[in-house]
């Protein structure tokens, strides 16, 4: 299991049985994107995306939330600053949601949000960009910028729209609204609510069934899921039939085969 610094804005724990979890570690300020957060956030998922060892990724926040999102702190300095004119937009904004949220969704190692309170803002938008969400009984969803009068970031109207509907998303977003876990739940954005204190073991768990399975065609099913959710049928399925074909020559699959014949559960690898 790999060492960590505790004063670190982010932490990285890579553990042994192929999980790796991702601590946000701001709790005084709710884990808000204030010091070198996102910077070390975007190196960490960088990190985890190249070792061969880590087959799951699991996000959650230091204290008694996951994020707060954008640093209050920070917005008021910001609002002093020009007006960029059109078409400059914001490139390093874009660069730090890409590097996150987008990252998170598009990245072949599979991501578990371990929400442990407060999501809000652009820390909803990375609990939403990961391919799973366990909540605590005290968590809860928060778009958050109406109130601070932003529009929106890190991907929260594209996630929310397909995960809710548009007209949910809409109400959501526009009139500031926010979600229980329970709710949440029902909505189809969590897989499952647990007790607070189990959070944390229970996610892991999951996040080690997921690490146990054949994690290259997992990234395939992935990578299947995203193309299809704005692609037409036609290119879905002929990109489903080139991952098909290129699963059938990986490792994972001689094993199944081998583990079917033999009367015995899979170990597989992960190629």
């Amino acid at each position: 299991m790999s060492e960590t610094n505790s004063e670190a804005t982010v932490i990285l724990e890579k553990r042994d049985d192929g999980v790796a979890l991702i601590t946000l570690n701001r709790p005084e300020r709710l884990n808000a994107f204030g010091d070198d957060l996102i910077p070390r956030l975007m190196e960490s998922l960088v990190d985890c995306e190249d070792d061969p060892q880590v087959r799951c990724v699991a996000l959650t926040g230091a204290g008694r939330g996951f994020s707060a999102g954008a640093d209050i702190n920070n917005m008021s300095r910001r609002s002093d600053a020009p007006r960029p004119g059109p078409g400059v937009g914001n490139r390093v904004g874009h660069r730090q949601q890409a590097g996150t949220s987008g990252m998170l969704h598009e990245m072949g190692t599979p991501t578990v949000s371990l929400v442990n309170g407060p999501a809000a803002g652009g820390g909803l938008g990375l609990a939403l960009a990961t391919d799973f969400r366990i909540a605590s009984e005290r968590a809860r969803f928060v778009t958050a910028f109406r109130n601070i009068g932003v529009s929106g970031d890190y991907g929260c109207a594209w996630f929310l729209q397909r995960m809710v509907g548009i007209t949910k998303a809409r109400e959501l977003l526009m009139l500031g609204g926010q979600l229980s876990a329970e709710e949440a739940e029902s909505e189809g954005i969590v897989s499952r609510v647990v007790p607070h204190d189990e959070l944390i073991p229970e996610g892991l768990a999951f996040c080690r069934e997921i690490a146990q399975g054949p994690t290259s065609v997992l990234a395939m099913m992935k990578w299947t899921l995203n193309f299809g959710a704005t692609a037409n049928l036609r290119d879905s399925l002929y990109q489903e039939g080139a991952h098909v074909a290129l699963s059938f020559t990986g490792e994972d699959n001689k094993e199944a085969a081998r583990a079917f014949l033999e009367k015995r559960p899979p170990n597989f690898v992960g190629r």
